[in-house]
């Protein structure tokens, strides 16, 4: 009788093909479910079916997998020459699109307030938003220190919507909630705060972001 062939091997389920970008992948897939400090190098091994040595090939550590998220979700933004007529328009689409990037990813804003951001994707948009300011007349110096400034204002308003998201919370939640703590002061110790309180808290975010940029641009071209 012929011999039986000789059952195949089972074989192990295939690990995800490594790269730096399926690292990355990783990372803002685990960001996305459990929150930024979910983010590990062990976590983000896991996910790919693998040890945390492997990963040290790519990133060297978890600080610089998460400046490498920083700077995937930062490619998102899109870039144009600069257009001295439409100068302060360029600077509202690069933080426009800047704010809109990192609210897709909540919590990431916590990277680019932790360190100065120098990925490549970051860089760009810093050369877009210095262009745009010098192609407005705006003096080199006052430019040069805006780039660092402006950014601050995107990732302060993004990190105050993940922290809204992380206690299971919303901008229009936490805005009733603000609106009724100022109703209630008391008027003897804050008479202006409660005389004005519409106007401290009314807004939407858009509104207030915009405010944002536009009190600083203006003090730039008034320089």
């Amino acid at each position: 009788m012929p011999a039986h062939p000789s059952p195949r091997p089972r074989r192990r389920a295939d690990k995800a093909l490594l790269s730096f970008e399926a690292v990355v992948d990783a990372g803002l897939a685990v960001l996305r479910k459990d929150g930024l400090d979910a983010v590990t190098t062990r976590r983000v091994a896991a996910a790919l079916h693998t040890g945390p040595a492997s990963l040290y090939v790519y990133v060297a550590d978890r600080d610089e997998l998460l400046e490498a998220m920083l700077d995937r979700v930062l490619a998102e933004v899109e870039l144009e020459p600069p257009d001295a007529a439409r100068w302060r328009e360029q600077v509202h689409a690069l933080m426009d699109g800047t704010l809109t990037a990192l609210l897709r990813h909540p919590g990431i804003a916590r990277v680019g307030l932790a360190n100065i951001p120098t990925g490549g994707s970051a860089l760009k948009i810093r050369e877009a938003m210095l262009s745009a300011l010098l192609a407005g007349g705006v003096d080199p110096q006052a430019a040069s220190w805006a780039i660092d400034v402006l950014p601050l204002v995107a990732l302060a308003t993004a990190l105050e919507s993940g922290r809204y998201a992380e206690r299971g919370s919303d901008l229009a939640s936490e805005r009733q909630r603000i609106i009724r703590a100022y109703e209630e002061l008391p008027p003897d110790e804050f008479p202006t705060m409660v005389a004005n309180h519409a106007t401290v808290t009314g807004g939407t975010r858009a509104e207030r972001f915009r405010f944002a940029i536009d009190t600083f641009l203006d003090g730039l071209a008034g320089r």
